[in-house]
């Protein structure tokens, strides 16, 4: 399966941070569809993007579909997770965007979906002028950019967990002189985790990553000083399962891991 270029690519944004006196740039992934609220939707061009009105046809189009997988195995599935974790019994729309086809004048978009349940990127394609489904296929080994919805869930599942919240409120404390005592405090980003980034030194369930849908957080001041933690979050299981520290990029385990 291969991505369009916007898929490749999606909008990135840049942040500064200053890591013990050093300046790193780091590259954020955003997902957009590129509709302006208010603005006149002009007559239907073949290099253009998605319309407003096309937009919502897709949606709905979307929303009548049955899913590629199995609906009562989802459901069940579903049951299960809902009841144990936070984690979403839905499909999460990662991406849609308007297909770009060269010398032809065809309305279809792609849109890009992911089930925790399954652990299962589905990859449907609209027709907008119609507004209908025309295909949908289960994608293998394929994890798009997070959402704002992913991002702010994986900061939720740090704050969560008892030991990195202390971690989290030692290294604020360490950078700021400040005690932590709200989630306002700290800004945060994240980017899909891939196990084939970190050498060596992690933990089995950490090598679960790709299969798993995994976050790594960057967690800084409202200056931009980064905190010495980086916590790798498994949203598939809603779990903490490391921590990487900036400063040296030594591996931190979970208590009573093996080495």
């Amino acid at each position: 399966m291969t991505l369009s270029g916007k898929s490749q690519a999606v909008l990135g944004r840049r942040t500064r941070l200053r890591v013990r006196g050093h300046q790193f740039v780091v590259a954020t992934t955003l997902a957009c569809i590129g509709l302006l609220a208010g603005a006149q939707e002009p007559a239907p061009m073949a290099m253009d993007g998605m319309h407003r009105a096309e937009a919502t046809r897709a949606m709905q189009a979307l929303s009548q579909h049955a899913p590629v997988e199995s609906s009562a195995a989802v459901a069940q599935t579903s049951r299960v997770l809902s009841t144990a974790s936070s984690v979403p019994s839905e499909p999460v729309l990662l991406l849609l965007e308007r297909r770009r086809i060269k010398g032809s004048n065809e309305r279809l978009a792609d849109a890009w979906y992911y089930s925790y349940p399954r652990n299962e990127t589905t990859h449907k394609v609209i027709d907008l002028t119609v507004g209908v489904v025309r295909s949908a296929e289960i994608v293998i080994d394929l994890q798009l950019p997070l959402v704002d919805a992913e991002i702010s869930r994986a900061f939720d599942i740090v704050l969560a967990s008892t030991s990195d919240r202390t971690s989290l409120e030692n290294a604020f404390r360490q950078v700021t002189g400040n005690e932590f005592t709200e989630r306002s405090q700290v800004s945060y980003k994240a980017f899909v985790f891939h196990p084939d980034t970190v050498a060596d030194g992690l933990e089995p369930d950490a090598r679960r990553c790709g299969l798993h849908r995994c976050a790594q957080m960057l967690l800084y001041t409202h200056d931009n000083v980064a905190l010495d933690m980086s916590p790798v979050v498994d949203l598939s299981t809603s779990r903490v399962l490391q921590n990487l520290e900036l400063r040296a990029q030594a591996i931190v385990r979970r208590e009573g891991a093996a080495l």
